[in-house]
């Protein structure tokens, strides 16, 4: 009976081998006769750095498997205009961390991370000036002036101009409804009222009346049914009281604050025919509590945190107008004592000797302390050096301020050159170029595969990685084939172009005496067979042989026919014995050159 053990010249599942794995057409297998060959492979995210990857089954044992492999490299993560890379390493896995110069924000992924397929995750992001920069732009943008074509639009905080931020209040005349949109609008950044400005519509009123219509009597129906419907949203006062709590088109509520507090706005609102409040929520503060005075810098404009009250906690952000420059922090907050922290800044005109921002210039970058100022003092020298991967090529690295402006920066930078990769045996390397930033790719010979990653990346510090072995393609071991003698390659190693030949002791050769191994790792054809292969004696009749007399034949064996006289051939004139002892092609025959013709004789 079956005892489930491995018999002792098989082998059972391959082992199992660090950043390995076999390839896929072994791994539903766990039983290998003796002789077997399986083949490994690098798991994703690495690549074969030496050895064979193939293992044999032999004894019952596999052989250990030579090929190792590393993890793939990425190279670098590109370059960050106003920023850089910092690296964890440059592996598969690893990550390359983004970082903006100071005065800049990330826009973009916070990282890129070293993939399977030795490519950097996501894309480069971008370092972009500051909000503040941002919103000194804004200040210029304005939006028109709303107009009410139809007449039947109520507008609050109406003003001669409008600015980014900006906003209007909406509400219709009697008997007319907002068309679904906002009942407040603001001034975008790109000059447009946002929500879209909307219009009044008329409402339809269902009531059975009688109207006098141009001196002629008339039914004419509304619906007015709506107006019971129409409910304003609820009002929620932090330490207040509100009564009632909801309320419909044409009812008011009535405000009041916990003892202890005292209202700030209106303490009575009503509800429109929109769905809106007449006026701005109220709220309470305390009586006596800390509040902060009106926020106000000269030469300069909120940008964010209005308000009627001022109560700790609450922040505002301030830009100064064109022409100038802010001194202290643009946002302050009010503090517990009433006070704002840090104190207000102020916005001053730029003083006139003193240069601003260094100027940008491609390739290089100020080598200055990330903390510097907004602003430098007359005479004050800046120091440039070339960005990573390019070396200085002309040019003047230092600038100076004179009389409010730079001298320009006549520096030049050239990217580096990484030169020569090396030479690869049994291949060669392909050059995209040889400067910082190129790739050069390693190609093998034919009937030779690549042991490692195929390209090199040109770096500041010279060509990235190992250089790329190039490793004589190896095919299987030819089967044994029975009652033949094989000659060839006799030292177990069967790479690109060695041949094995064939030669039966008994019985005739099938197939072909010779393969070769390809350059794909595969023999040229199937490994032939020695049959006894005879096939029966070719008689056709009305024919002779004029070649082929044999009294037996075997596989191979050629015979031609020639038709008597008066005759005529159909099929081949020579035919061979094939493989499965039949004639290829079939034997022919031989008809008569001029059939009878039966024919009719008609007498008159």
């Amino acid at each position: 009976c079956f005892s489930g053990s491995q018999p002792a010249d098989r082998c059972g599942a391959p082992l199992h081998y660090p950043n390995t794995q076999l390839e896929d057409l072994y791994l539903q297998h766990s039983d290998f006769s003796s002789g077997v060959q399986v083949a490994y492979k690098c798991r994703p995210g690495y690549t074969q750095t030496a050895g064979r990857r193939v293992v044999r089954c032999e004894r019952g044992r596999w052989t250990e498997l030579q090929m190792t492999c590393e993890k793939k490299s990425c190279g670098s993560a590109g370059d960050i205009p106003n920023g850089r890379f910092k690296y964890e390493g440059v592996l598969y896995g690893e990550r390359a961390h983004a970082v903006c110069n100071r005065g800049y924000e990330l826009i973009g992924d916070t990282f890129r991370e070293c993939q399977s397929d030795a490519t950097w995750s996501g894309q480069v992001p971008t370092c972009d000036e500051i909000q503040m920069t941002r919103e000194l732009s804004r200040r210029h943008t304005s939006c028109t002036v709303p107009k009410d074509r139809n007449k039947n639009l109520i507008m609050n905080n109406t003003k001669t101009t409008y600015q980014y931020g900006d906003t209007v209040s909406l509400a219709c005349v009697e008997g007319h409804h907002l068309n679904g949109s906002a009942a407040v609008i603001k001034c975008d950044e790109s000059g447009r009222w946002n929500p879209y400005f909307p219009k009044c519509l008329c409402k339809v009123i269902k009531s059975k009346r009688t109207f006098i219509l141009a001196a002629t009597f008339a039914n004419i129906t509304f619906d007015i049914s709506f107006l019971a419907g129409i409910k304003c949203p609820v009002i929620h006062i932090r330490n207040g009281r509100v009564r009632p709590q909801q309320v419909r088109f044409q009812t008011s509520v009535t405000i009041s604050c916990d003892q202890g507090f005292r209202l700030i706005g209106a303490a009575k609102l009503s509800c429109l025919r929109s769905g809106s409040w007449t006026e701005a929520f109220p709220t309470c503060v305390p009586e006596g509590g800390p509040t902060c005075p009106v926020p106000v810098v000269d030469n300069a404009k909120r940008i964010s945190g209005e308000a009627s009250v001022y109560q700790p906690t609450h922040s505002v952000t301030f830009a100064c107008l064109e022409g100038y420059v802010l001194s202290g922090s643009a946002q302050v907050t009010c503090g517990q004592d009433g006070q704002w922290q840090p104190e207000l800044p102020g916005c001053k005109p730029p003083a006139a000797n003193k240069c601003g921002a260094t100027p940008r210039v491609p390739n290089t970058h100020p080598k200055i302390d990330l903390l510097h100022p907004a602003e430098f003092e007359p005479n004050a020298r800046v120091v440039y050096k070339c960005d990573e991967g390019y070396i200085r090529a002309g040019g003047s690295s230092i600038i100076r301020c004179v009389n409010g402006k730079w001298t320009p920066v006549t520096l030049t930078c050239e990217r580096k050159s990484c030169g020569n990769a090396g030479e690869i045996q049994n291949g060669r390397y392909v050059y995209e170029g040889v400067q910082f930033g190129d790739i050069v790719t390693a190609i093998c010979d034919d009937g030779f595969e690549m042991v490692g990653r195929n390209f090199r990346t040109c770096l500041s510090s010279g060509w990235d990685g190992r250089e790329p072995v190039c490793e004589a393609v190896q095919c299987p071991e030819p089967p044994e084939v029975a009652n033949a003698e094989a000659s060839g390659s006799m030292d177990g190693l069967y790479v690109y172009s060695s041949a094995i030949s064939y030669r039966c002791r008994t019985g005739v050769l099938v197939g072909e005496g010779q393969i070769y191994c390809r350059k794909n790792g595969t023999w040229s054809a199937p490994p032939p067979q020695c049959k006894d292969i005879v096939c029966p004696n070719p008689n056709v009749k009305m024919a002779s042989r004029v070649r082929g007399f044999k009294s037996k034949y075997v596989y191979n064996d050629v015979v031609t026919f020639v038709c008597s006289p008066k005759m005529r051939m159909q099929g081949a004139r020579t035919v061979t014995c094939g493989p499965n002892g039949k004639w290829e092609p079939d034997l022919p025959k031989c008809l008569c050159k001029y059939p009878w013709r039966q024919s009719t004789l008609h007498l008159e």
